[in-house]
């Protein structure tokens, strides 16, 4: 009898071979486990792309929530209009400056007669705030209007309310219309003014 070349006989052999039901049940569950782990091993980099993703997204939504110079006269129109609107009562009432200089002393500033101020009669004054710096709110009567109109006074820090228009260089204010209100913005002798009028 002729002997089958080694090949045939390896092939013989192996085809011969049968796991029992046991063996089997280890082989299939041993290869669940590996296919588990590729799949664990394929999602991984998607895991840091969606991570990235949504660090991106809340830096993004971070940074245009926080303040910036070019929404900053528009969030100083915003408190300004919704205190004008209030019409608290004056602390005092008086139609000469000089006296309002010498009620207001808890400012670190002295008030000023500003040039945005024409036909405009002072009825008084009293203490606000604008982005939590004390503020004065002066309050006019426009007769040619028939209108209250209100000016606001605060020391003017560029870190605190941004780069605005100073009059005093030539510059003209910035106007901002909100709630129906007309607010003008500008730096005067080193003060921030607010005045608001009703259109």
């Amino acid at each position: 009898m002729a002997k089958s070349p080694l090949r045939d006989s390896v092939k013989n052999y192996y085809q011969q071979q049968v796991l029992n039901k046991k063996q089997l049940d280890a082989l299939v569950s041993l290869q669940k486990g590996k296919t588990a782990e590729k799949k664990d091993k394929r999602l991984l980099p998607w895991v840091g792309v969606a991570a990235a993703i949504f660090i991106s997204v809340i830096s993004v939504t971070f940074y245009f929530s926080m303040p910036s110079d070019t929404n900053l006269p528009y969030r100083i129109a915003q408190e300004v209009a919704e205190d004008h609107v209030k019409m608290k009562p004056l602390d005092m009432e008086t139609a000469r400056i000089d006296e309002l200089k010498r009620y207001f002393t808890q400012l670190d500033f002295a008030l000023i007669q500003s040039a945005g101020i024409e036909d405009e009669t002072l009825l008084g004054g009293r203490y606000c705030s604008i982005f939590g710096v004390t503020a004065a709110q002066l309050r006019y009567l426009d007769f040619n209007r028939d209108n209250k109109v209100t000016l606001y006074q605060v020391e003017y820090d560029v870190k605190t309310f941004g780069e605005l228009p100073n009059v005093g260089e030539g510059k003209p204010p910035i106007e901002v219309l909100i709630k129906g209100l007309s607010v003008t913005i500008w730096v005067e002798k080193g003060l921030l003014l607010a005045k608001i009028t009703e259109n």
